[in-house]
């Protein structure tokens, strides 16, 4: 799938990516750190870049524990994934993000004591 790429926004991408339009990497450099580790054990953000760099490395810790804990609701997410087409992923990982958010949205909802469940659900 074709990521397309937004006026104005931007993918949020490790430092292996170069910084291009739509794509958002971290500032590299012998005296920036990259990761919130490093400001945690060295000393808080100095600066524009190490400020931009905290934050980006806040936001990329928000989609790893995401994506882990998508994994732990979807299998095919950490067992089947790379044996598929591009395009089947990227279908699948929006697919599965919308039934997460689904079932967040309507798990507390009370049920209509009417209604039953089919058998083996």
């Amino acid at each position: 799938c074709a990521l397309p790429i937004f006026l104005g926004k931007s993918y949020l991408v490790d430092s292996i990516y170069p910084n291009t339009v739509g794509y958002l990497a971290p500032h590299i450099g012998k005296q920036t750190h990259r990761h919130v580790p490093q400001f945690r054990k060295y000393c808080p953000p100095k600066g524009v870049k190490e400020q931009f760099n905290h934050r980006h490395s806040s936001l990329r810790m928000i989609v790893k524990r995401t994506f882990g804990v998508l994994k732990v609701r979807w299998k095919i997410l950490e067992d089947r994934m790379p044996q598929m087409r591009l395009e089947q992923q990227c279908e699948i990982i929006v697919t599965c993000c919308t039934l997460h958010n689904f079932i967040l949205l309507y798990e507390n909802t009370p049920r209509d004591p009417n209604v039953s469940d089919p058998p083996n659900a």
